[in-house]
């Protein structure tokens, strides 16, 4: 027998048991059932030292689960995300101190698509995991209902144990934010690289234009200026009319570079306007006069119209718009100049009874470097209908070309009061 009582009236059992030998020591069967008995508490001890020693480590595991509970409640109280225990339908059971503060309250007893917007219930009802899935879904973006307004929260959702959810929401709306930005910089990038691209193509038909159109006009400069060195004994008249050549020649291509700098000083500078109130008919006739006809006939048709304008692009205007006509029409043939009053301007029109605009050019007749290329007609470098239109725009009015009734080209361009900024309507409308 083990020394000591370990089981509680051991010591009574064991006077019990020498009382018996004592009285039936002679009794074998007696003293076999003592034995026994005495065997048995015996075990009973082992079994109950197992049993302490079990207790003792079952203690422990709970200490330690509850102190790992305890780290638990105070990592999840404390986490710097909202974080929620649903159980499998959704209802909220707990929710952290975060939580609380950056979701509509309350939290806690609701179920979890009515944190989120309307339009969001759905996809998180379908994000729910299935009672028999074992994967856990995928992060997904939903838009929950918080007290500063809605914001975008990332959901991450796990198992606890086989009654729970583990929900982790990490705001994403500056991220989402940040993204949208990026993507709209990324576009600007794009359209910028597309826009360089496009004044790259421009760049080069630039100088492809003026290499190819100046070309003639300075080769007949150059040609006149050595036929004057090299033949002294010109006479005079000749002396004079190839002298007129190469002044005509040279003002035609000065007229084009000015050209050129108008078009990209206006295009850098929307408000060099200087208003005015001008006598229209005056600065068209003064106009029409600085312009070589060739010996084409010009009529004019002008009502008397006062309007608030830019004198000289106005008078830049009308000198572009018939010195067009006379380079594409032949000689002897017919130019109209009109103008009335129109709105808040005034609408000018130039007619002529040409060949009129080359078919499928009229759409970008007033575009950069655009030109009828057709056989026979005068080389130039395309600027001057584009400034026709940049000047009637700064103006708050267009530019428009049409066949004229009769055959002959048409163009028709509105000056009013208004600015660049004037309604698109105004600009295209046709005249009244």
């Amino acid at each position: 027998m083990t020394d000591g009582p370990a089981v509680p009236g051991f010591d009574r059992l064991e006077r019990l048991r020498q009382d018996v030998l004592a009285r039936h020591g002679d009794d074998s069967a007696v003293v076999e059932l003592t034995f026994e008995l005495s065997a048995l508490v015996e075990e009973l001890l082992v079994h109950e030292e197992q049993l302490r020693n079990q207790a003792d480590a079952m203690a422990e595991v709970v200490d330690r689960l509850e102190l790992e509970r305890h780290r638990y409640r105070e990592l999840f109280s404390a986490a710097p995300d909202p974080y929620l225990v649903t159980d499998r339908s959704g209802i909220v059971r707990e929710a952290n101190v975060r939580a609380r503060e950056n979701l509509v309250a309350p939290v806690e007893g609701r179920p979890i698509v009515l944190l989120v917007e309307a339009q969001d219930r759905a996809g998180l009802h379908r994000f729910l995991p299935s009672p028999t899935g074992d994967d856990e879904p995928p992060p997904t973006t939903f838009t929950f209902r918080c007290p500063d307004g809605a914001r975008r929260l990332e959901a991450r959702c796990r198992r606890l144990g086989t009654d729970e959810l583990l929900w982790l929401l990490r705001d994403v709306t500056e991220v989402e934010e940040a993204n949208a930005l990026l993507a709209e910089l990324a576009e600007q990038d794009r359209v910028l690289a597309e826009q360089l691209r496009e004044l790259d193509e421009l760049r080069r038909a630039f100088f492809l234009t003026v290499s190819h159109d100046l070309r003639v006009p300075l080769a007949a400069i150059g040609g006149l200026a050595g036929l004057l060195a090299d033949q002294p004994e010109l006479r005079d008249e000749d002396r004079m009319r190839i002298v007129d050549q190469i002044r005509t020649t040279a003002e035609r291509v000065i007229a084009q570079f000015a050209g050129l700098l108008d078009l990209e000083r206006f295009e850098e500078d929307a408000n060099g306007l200087l208003r005015e109130d001008v006598d229209v008919a005056a600065t068209i006739r003064h106009a029409v006069d600085t312009v070589d006809r060739g010996g084409r006939d010009l009529e004019l048709d002008l009502e008397p119209v006062v309007a608030f304008v830019d004198r000289v692009l106005l008078e830049r205007s009308v000198e572009n718009l018939v010195r067009t006509a006379v380079q594409h029409t032949p000689a002897g043939a017919r130019i109209w100049v009109r103008c009335r009053r129109d709105r808040d301007g005034v609408l000018l029109v130039v007619e002529d009874d040409g060949d009129g605009v080359a078919e499928g050019l009229a759409p970008t007749v007033f575009d950069l470097f655009e030109r009828d290329r057709r056989p026979g007609r005068a080389s130039g470098l395309g600027v001057g209908l584009a400034l026709v239109r940049r000047f009637a725009e700064l103006h708050g009015g267009f530019a428009r070309v049409e066949q004229r009734p009769g055959g002959g080209a048409s163009f028709h361009v509105l000056f009013t009061g208004a600015g660049p900024d004037a309604d698109a309507d105004e600009r295209t409308a046709a005249p009244g």
